[in-house]
Protein backbone atom coordinates (compact mmCIF):
# COMPACT_ATOMS: atom_id res chain seq x y z
CA UNK A 1 0.00 0.00 0.00
CA UNK A 2 2.83 2.39 0.87
CA UNK A 3 4.58 1.86 -2.48
CA UNK A 4 1.36 2.51 -4.43
CA UNK A 5 0.67 5.65 -2.38
CA UNK A 6 4.18 6.90 -3.05
CA UNK A 7 3.70 6.44 -6.81
CA UNK A 8 0.34 8.23 -6.57
CA UNK A 9 1.91 11.04 -4.56
CA UNK A 10 -0.34 10.73 -1.52
CA UNK A 11 -0.22 9.43 2.03
CA UNK A 12 -0.88 5.70 2.33
CA UNK A 13 -3.54 6.29 5.01
CA UNK A 14 -5.69 8.09 2.41
CA UNK A 15 -6.55 4.69 0.92
CA UNK A 16 -8.28 3.59 4.12
CA UNK A 17 -9.96 6.96 4.58
CA UNK A 18 -11.36 6.85 1.02
CA UNK A 19 -12.34 3.20 1.44
CA UNK A 20 -14.54 4.08 4.44
CA UNK A 21 -16.05 7.26 3.00
CA UNK A 22 -16.12 7.04 -0.80
CA UNK A 23 -18.43 4.40 -2.32
CA UNK A 24 -17.09 5.06 -5.83
CA UNK A 25 -13.49 4.50 -4.65
CA UNK A 26 -14.53 1.27 -2.93
CA UNK A 27 -16.32 0.06 -6.07
CA UNK A 28 -13.29 0.88 -8.23
CA UNK A 29 -11.02 -0.99 -5.82
CA UNK A 30 -13.25 -4.09 -5.97
CA UNK A 31 -13.26 -3.92 -9.79
CA UNK A 32 -9.46 -3.64 -9.85
CA UNK A 33 -9.20 -6.73 -7.62
CA UNK A 34 -11.46 -8.61 -10.03
CA UNK A 35 -9.32 -7.56 -13.01
CA UNK A 36 -6.09 -8.51 -11.21
CA UNK A 37 -7.62 -11.89 -10.35
CA UNK A 38 -8.57 -12.48 -13.99
CA UNK A 39 -5.03 -11.64 -15.13
CA UNK A 40 -3.47 -13.92 -12.53
CA UNK A 41 -5.91 -16.71 -13.38
CA UNK A 42 -4.88 -16.49 -17.03
CA UNK A 43 -1.19 -16.61 -16.13
CA UNK A 44 -1.74 -19.61 -13.86
CA UNK A 45 -3.75 -21.41 -16.55
CA UNK A 46 -0.97 -20.76 -19.06
CA UNK A 47 1.69 -22.00 -16.63
CA UNK A 48 -0.35 -25.12 -15.80
CA UNK A 49 -0.94 -26.04 -19.44
CA UNK A 50 2.23 -24.82 -21.16
CA UNK A 51 4.72 -24.71 -18.34
CA UNK A 52 7.37 -22.20 -17.41
CA UNK A 53 10.58 -21.91 -19.41
CA UNK A 54 13.49 -23.37 -17.44
CA UNK A 55 17.08 -23.03 -18.65
CA UNK A 56 19.32 -26.08 -19.07
CA UNK A 57 22.70 -25.22 -17.56
CA UNK A 58 25.83 -27.27 -18.19
CA UNK A 59 29.06 -26.23 -16.48
CA UNK A 60 27.69 -22.74 -15.84
CA UNK A 61 26.59 -22.20 -19.45
CA UNK A 62 22.98 -22.11 -20.64
CA UNK A 63 22.82 -24.79 -23.31
CA UNK A 64 19.08 -24.89 -23.89
CA UNK A 65 15.70 -24.67 -22.26
CA UNK A 66 12.55 -26.69 -21.65
CA UNK A 67 9.01 -26.07 -20.46
CA UNK A 68 8.39 -27.34 -16.94
CA UNK A 69 4.69 -28.00 -16.40
CA UNK A 70 3.13 -27.93 -12.94
CA UNK A 71 0.91 -30.80 -11.84
CA UNK A 72 -0.01 -28.83 -8.72
CA UNK A 73 -1.34 -25.94 -10.80
CA UNK A 74 -3.26 -28.40 -12.96
CA UNK A 75 -4.84 -29.97 -9.88
CA UNK A 76 -5.99 -26.59 -8.57
CA UNK A 77 -7.38 -25.60 -11.97
CA UNK A 78 -9.27 -28.91 -12.15
CA UNK A 79 -10.67 -28.42 -8.65
CA UNK A 80 -11.89 -24.98 -9.67
CA UNK A 81 -13.58 -26.29 -12.81
CA UNK A 82 -14.98 -29.62 -11.59
CA UNK A 83 -16.76 -29.76 -8.19
CA UNK A 84 -16.28 -33.52 -7.85
CA UNK A 85 -12.50 -32.99 -7.46
CA UNK A 86 -12.78 -30.42 -4.67
CA UNK A 87 -11.80 -31.17 -1.08
CA UNK A 88 -15.29 -30.62 0.26
CA UNK A 89 -16.47 -32.61 3.24
CA UNK A 90 -20.18 -32.95 3.68
CA UNK A 91 -22.06 -34.98 6.26
CA UNK A 92 -24.46 -35.80 3.41
CA UNK A 93 -21.76 -37.98 1.80
CA UNK A 94 -22.61 -40.83 4.16
CA UNK A 95 -24.80 -43.42 2.47
CA UNK A 96 -26.23 -44.97 5.61
CA UNK A 97 -26.35 -44.88 9.38
CA UNK A 98 -23.20 -44.03 11.33
CA UNK A 99 -22.10 -46.23 14.22
CA UNK A 100 -20.44 -44.55 17.20
CA UNK A 101 -18.62 -46.72 19.74
CA UNK A 102 -18.10 -45.20 23.21
CA UNK A 103 -16.07 -46.76 26.00
CA UNK A 104 -16.97 -45.54 29.48
CA UNK A 105 -14.36 -45.63 32.22
CA UNK A 106 -16.25 -46.63 35.36
CA UNK A 107 -13.19 -45.85 37.51
CA UNK A 108 -13.08 -42.18 36.46
CA UNK A 109 -13.62 -39.46 39.02
CA UNK A 110 -17.03 -37.78 38.83
CA UNK A 111 -16.25 -34.37 37.27
CA UNK A 112 -19.21 -32.82 39.08
CA UNK A 113 -17.42 -33.38 42.42
CA UNK A 114 -14.33 -31.45 41.29
CA UNK A 115 -13.71 -27.78 40.63
CA UNK A 116 -13.57 -26.69 36.97
CA UNK A 117 -9.77 -26.79 36.69
CA UNK A 118 -9.44 -30.17 38.39
CA UNK A 119 -12.08 -31.67 36.11
CA UNK A 120 -10.17 -30.46 33.05
CA UNK A 121 -6.90 -31.87 34.36
CA UNK A 122 -8.47 -35.25 35.08
CA UNK A 123 -10.22 -35.66 31.71
CA UNK A 124 -8.82 -38.65 29.91
CA UNK A 125 -6.67 -39.69 32.90
CA UNK A 126 -7.70 -43.24 33.79
CA UNK A 127 -4.51 -44.13 35.70
CA UNK A 128 -5.09 -44.63 39.42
Amino acid sequence: MKAAAKVAGCDWRNHYWWLERDAEFKQALEKSKEIAGDILEGQIFDAAMNGDVVPIIDKGVITGEYNKKSDVLRIFMLKGLKPQYRDNFSINQFAGPVQLNVKLDTNAVDPLQLSGNQALLNQGNTDK
